[in-house]
């Protein structure tokens, strides 16, 4: 919902917000709303995002300047324990499993990388403990796609519930004057995003480079449970980086400048320097919180 507050000066724009007054997360305590089951008051008061008090006829509640993914109304709460089979799942359980992070993975495959090192990466994203939707191997090499298929097809063809596949890129036919200075992988994983991307998020990393297996858990944990706003997780040696499908296509993906060049640059521009992150940071702090909640 949209809402603009009193104390807020008229400019015209709305400001999005989420209002706690329907939610079934909102605890209360007679008719004051006094927290968050979710516990994400606390986060977003944390973060700097402005929480204001509003009211209306029936209670007094929260209103959030950002949008909450885990609003649920009662009607949600209703067709879920109607439909469930499992009837002692938490509804914040539930909702964690429906907000969780929808995200894909690109390899860059050139001729200065080999099967034994694309099969290395592969293992490790099948091995995730939070399971991508897609894994694309952009292949700008000489190797057949077929054999890159079959590689994929060995981790991924059992469950079924990983799309993958390979797109074969002639990156010298793509190559313009102001291209030729970003490396080959990146134009590659470029071209393949045109035709692969889905909605969500995307990690882009060069064959031979391995995740840990809690990589797109502790990305989750550090968007949905921190409550953290991100534009770009990147890495220290600067070989691979994760980014919103959206914000790729908005910055016309790496046409004529590397495409995290250009979200470094927006970030400086636009002082949002605190949505730039390193995987260091955000795997530190969801270390932090799995060892907290086992020693609890």
């Amino acid at each position: 919902m949209t809402f603009t507050p009193s104390n807020k000066e008229a400019t015209g724009d709305e400001i999005v917000t989420t209002s706690c007054c329907e939610c079934v997360f909102a605890e209360y305590v007679g008719d004051t709303q006094m927290g968050c089951s979710m516990g994400r008051l606390e986060k977003y008061r944390r973060n700097g995002t402005t929480v204001l008090e509003a009211h209306n006829d029936e209670k007094e509640f929260f209103v959030v300047e950002r949008f909450c993914s885990a609003f649920r109304d009662s009607e949600w709460k209703d067709v879920l324990f109607y439909y469930s089979n499992d009837l002692s799942e938490k509804p914040e359980d539930r909702v964690r499993k429906e907000i969780k992070i929808r995200s894909g993975f690109f390899i860059g495959f050139d001729d200065t990388c080999d099967i034994p090192s694309l099969e290395k990466t592969i293992v490790s994203i099948a091995e995730q403990e939070l399971q991508p939707l897609y894994v694309t191997v952009a292949n700008s090499s000489k190797t057949n796609n077929l054999l890159i298929l079959s590689v994929l097809r060995s981790y991924f063809e059992d469950d079924g519930e990983v799309v993958y596949t390979c797109s074969h890129v002639k990156v010298d036919e793509l190559s313009t004057r102001k291209q030729t200075e970003i490396p080959e992988i990146w134009r590659a994983i470029d071209h393949a995003f045109k035709t692969t991307a889905k909605n969500g998020y995307y990690t882009a990393i060069k064959a031979g480079k391995t995740f840990s297996k809690d990589y797109l858990a502790s990305i989750n944990h550090y968007i949905n449970e921190e409550m953290k706003q991100i534009i770009l997780i990147d890495s220290e040696d600067g070989e691979e980086y994760f980014m919103q499908c959206s914000l790729h296509k908005l910055m016309y993906g790496s046409n004529g400048k590397f495409v995290v060049d250009k979200v470094v640059e927006l970030s400086e521009e636009q002082d949002l320097y605190h949505m730039v992150v390193d995987i260091k940071t955000v795997k530190e702090i969801y270390e932090a919180a799995t060892s907290n909640n086992s020693n609890s």
